[in-house]
């Protein structure tokens, strides 16, 4: 799950409130697919996620960002112990859904924390801590040191902005890849 940029400097200066969006990402998407389950007549089943935290981009600029694989469904007790029962593959339009669900909840959990989006930024700390204003700065994939150029990107495809793949969609900064599977 990728994030707007100003919600990146913040969360990776706050790690409780990334860990806080973090669980706020997992719940959303384990109720996302608890109810497809629950079509296909299985409410009690159980899904899982293993997530990991990057906090870089293409350009090594502070980029925090989330990682998260979910199962493609449900685990379900029945009499000959647990068995597997897949979901059906999402649609884009699903994962567009879903996008803005995950992203309203993100944005209300952190309005509840006291950083509503009209406080994306904190204060850069004192004057004489560099780690902030230099964070600030990669954020904005600027250079702290040289005068505030653009940094230099490794992974645009010739300098455009690419259309996202199918079952993949963003809204309000946030984005998400529902197509990826291992």
């Amino acid at each position: 799950m990728t994030l707007p940029w100003p919600r990146r400097w913040l969360l990776a200066r706050r790690p409780d409130l990334a860990r806080g969006v973090l669980a706020v990402a997992i719940r959303t998407l384990t109720r996302f697919l608890a109810r497809r389950a629950a079509v296909r007549d299985h409410p009690k089943g159980r899904t899982g996620s293993v997530t990991v935290v990057q906090r870089f981009g293409s350009a090594l600029n502070l980029n925090l960002h989330f990682h998260i694989l979910c199962l493609d469904g449900v685990y379900v007790r029945g009499a000959d112990g647990l068995r597997f029962v897949r979901a059906r593959q999402v649609t884009t339009e699903e994962v567009g859904a879903l996008v803005v669900e995950l992203a309203t909840r993100a944005e209300r959990w952190l309005s509840r924390q006291g950083f509503g989006p009209e406080d994306a930024e904190e204060e850069h700390g004192d004057d004489d801590d560099a780690l902030p204003l230099m964070q600030a700065a990669s954020v904005r994939g600027r250079s702290a040191v040289a005068g505030g150029r653009r940094a230099r990107r490794f992974q645009v495809h010739r300098g455009r902005a690419y259309a996202l793949p199918p079952r993949c969609a963003a809204w309000g900064g946030y984005t998400l890849h529902g197509g990826v599977a291992i």
